[in-house]
């Protein structure tokens, strides 16, 4: 499966709003390091595909992040975990894995729905090419 997505895309500081191919998804704007899946049985995948977004957990292999498992928003907010969030006028946005692991988590989860919905099944593998607009206020990285 291949997808190319227009991406708007503003992390502030306590929301993360996301506009993904004409669709607006807003969620709280932090996450968590985790080191286990919060299922202990395998779920169906119409059990969570509708609202994936509330629930996003996923794992990061990439050098423009730290390694690991994230709960991500609402879930992460919800998760009783120990959360990581922007903090204002003391965190530069460019230099946090934050903004990179939930910009990639919800293009990712509209990436799995939308594949789900098409496919009827959650494929092995799906390439994503995004053409994103950030925004970026008060982080002198971005000035």
């Amino acid at each position: 499966m291949n997808y190319h997505f227009f991406v708007g895309n503003d992390n502030g500081n306590s929301e993360h709003d996301l506009i993904i191919d004409g669709k607006l998804i807003q969620q709280p704007n932090v996450n968590c390091t985790v080191d286990e899946l919060p299922w202990s049985e395998e779920q169906t995948p119409e059990s969570f595909i509708k609202n994936l977004q509330e629930q996003l957990v996923v794992t990061v292999d990439s050098p423009a992040a730290r390694p690991g498992m994230y709960y991500v928003g609402k879930f992460a907010l919800e998760s009783g975990e120990i959360l990581d969030n922007l903090q204002i006028g003391i965190d530069l946005k460019s230099d946090m894995d934050l903004p990179v692991v939930n910009t990639l988590a919800q293009i990712a989860a509209v990436a799995v729905q939308k594949a789900f919905e098409e496919e009827k099944k959650v494929p092995d593998q799906i390439d994503v090419e995004v053409d994103m607009a950030t925004a970026a206020a008060g982080d002198p990285a971005y000035r």
